[in-house]
């Protein structure tokens, strides 16, 4: 049989602990900014193909250099509106137009009134 050399099975634990800590790196991240990596390196895994980085440095490469996929919408709660009523406090003048109109303001769902 063959059994391994002493120097064979140091290689052997110095590469699983490499790869360990390249594994560890990435899931002890930020996960508000790598969660989305984490998930798809933990479901690559379940299906078979392993995309875990193995040294140690490539971990750290990819966390560096990861993009973080960013989806903007719209929250009402979030962001403000502004429309635009004719005023009637200055129905007679007609020669200035800033007096013509107020915009009314709402910054949330929470606030309301009228701003000029």
């Amino acid at each position: 049989k063959n059994m391994p050399i002493p120097v064979e099975i140091q290689v052997a634990k110095d590469k699983a602990q490499e790869q360990f800590f390249a594994i560890l790196l990435i899931r002890q991240a930020d996960k508000i900014r790598f969660g989305q990596l984490i998930a798809d390196l933990e479901n690559s895994f379940i299906m078979g193909e392993d995309c875990y980085p193995k040294p140690l440095t490539k971990a750290y490469e990819i966390l560096v250099n990861y993009k973080k996929f960013v989806q903007h919408t719209q929250d009402p709660n979030k962001h403000g509106v502004s429309y635009y009523t004719p005023s009637d406090t200055h129905s007679d003048q007609h020669n200035d137009d800033s007096n013509d109109t107020n915009t009314t303001t709402r910054n949330n769902r929470n606030q309301g009134g009228r701003g000029n």
